[in-house]
């Protein structure tokens, strides 16, 4: 099987990026299968280089990535990049995934209406790599279908190789896809021999926005970090009497960490027994902390910033109740990190949670309800015991742990192949 992000995989330095298609890829290896992945990532374009070429005939500083380059090296990088994108192609190991990376170009200016042209030719070059080092994968498998699918799409068509989608991203919620765009998603979609969502919620709203009411859409949630399944679990460290919420995100406007706050304001301004910790950081750090203080909660609220691995995990640990204030969520991993550390949530029903949030592991609200959130973290607190962690940790592995995701991947590949032969 050869997976194929629409990000990068694992890039050196920031092992983010990935993490998602990283976590099957190691489901499937354990499982009995061969599995590698492409990483595919973009720099440098016609106008840069041209640009910078200039600036060095009229004796200037480009002031760009190409500033140590000479106008011979200019020139030749850009004939490389045209005429030869296997040059730009590196191989590597991790954890014994093969990954074939490879340093695309920008045929035009960067923007989302023509992104796609650059790296999916990149794509094809490392494709063909990974065939001469490794050999010809039974199945591709794209995530999220702009770019990845229309690469799966363009390598299906020239090999016959079957591949599927598997469609995760918030782009499509947040307008972020060029409408440009939509005829060619439309054919890879329908190309595909399934494509899969991480909830029903992102069925429907590529349903919708794309026309393809003819399309089965399959439901296949994200999988646990194994990780956070099999470490020791902790007990809570906070002080006796206390009780502590724990929210995770990036601290961006669709996260309403704001909304957040002001809930927890409404529901214990006037309650020092209870806390509040925020792990994450982004743009709006210091606009959150402001608000905390004017709402008068700073002493109740901390936030935690940017979290390792482990400190998430002991940060559920330590937490009596995790909450989701986003707008919205293709998903919710965070949600079944909680679940899986036995702890009960609080989210909004903003379309991934949708599907996550049982009456027996928590509470869902409408989005952006600031008084039915405060009302759900104050019954939080006062119905807290009627949550039993051990129970809540063993259906969340059972939802959403490896062999889930393993059985039905397994099916998945199956049907591409059948439909294939």
């Amino acid at each position: 099987m050869l997976l194929i992000p629409s990000e990068e995989f694992l890039p050196p330095g920031n092992h983010l990026p990935g993490i998602f298609q990283y976590h099957q890829a190691t489901v499937l290896q354990k499982a009995g299968f061969q599995v590698g992945t492409l990483s595919i990532r973009q720099a440098v374009s016609i106008p840069m280089v041209a640009r910078a070429a200039l600036f060095r005939v009229a004796g200037k500083t480009p002031g760009n990535t190409l500033d140590g380059l000479t106008f011979r090296e200019m020139w030749r990088l850009l004939a490389d990049k045209f005429a030869h994108p296997d040059r730009f192609v590196t191989v590597e190991e991790i954890t014994g995934i093969p990954v074939v990376r490879v340093e695309g170009f920008y045929y035009l200016p960067p923007s989302p209406r023509t992104n796609y042209i650059g790296w999916v030719r990149a794509g094809v070059a490392a494709f063909d790599e990974y065939c001469r080092r490794f050999g010809a994968p039974d199945v591709l498998h794209a995530h999220n279908s702009d770019p990845a699918g229309l690469l799966a799409h363009r390598l299906s068509r020239r090999t016959g190789i079957p591949f599927v989608v598997t469609e995760h991203s918030t782009f499509f919620a947040r307008g972020l896809v060029p409408h440009g765009l939509y005829p060619k998603l439309r054919r890879a979609l329908r190309a595909a021999s399934s494509v899969a969502v991480v909830s029903p919620a992102l069925g429907d709203l590529l349903t919708r926005q794309l026309g393809l009411e003819d399309i089965h859409f399959k439901w296949i949630s994200n999988v646990l970090d194994e990780e956070v399944v099999h470490a020791p679990l902790a007990h809570h460290s906070g002080k006796s009497g206390n009780f502590d919420f724990l929210a995770l995100g990036n601290l961006t406007p669709i996260k309403d960490h704001a909304l957040l706050l002001r809930a927890f304001h409404r529901a214990f301004g006037e309650s020092p027994e209870v806390a509040l910790r925020i792990g994450g950081d982004g743009e709006l750090q210091e606009t959150l902390e402001a608000l905390s203080v004017s709402l008068r909660i700073a002493d109740k609220v901390e936030f935690l910033g940017r979290l390792s691995r482990l400190q998430v995990i002991d940060e559920l640990d330590r937490c009596d109740a995790f909450v989701l204030p986003s707008r919205y969520e293709t998903f919710g991993v965070v949600l079944i990190e909680a679940l899986a550390r036995g702890k009960p949530v609080v989210s909004t029903a903003c379309a991934g949670p949708d599907a996550i949030v049982t009456p027996e592991d928590g509470t869902l609200v409408p989005v952006g309800d600031v008084g039915a959130l405060a009302d759900a973290m104050a019954a939080m607190r006062r119905d807290h015991a009627q949550y039993h962690g051990d129970d809540i940790r063993n259906r969340a592995i059972l939802r959403f742990g490896p062999q889930r995701l393993a059985e039905s991947l397994e099916r998945l590949y199956a049907e591409a192949l059948a439909g294939n032969a």
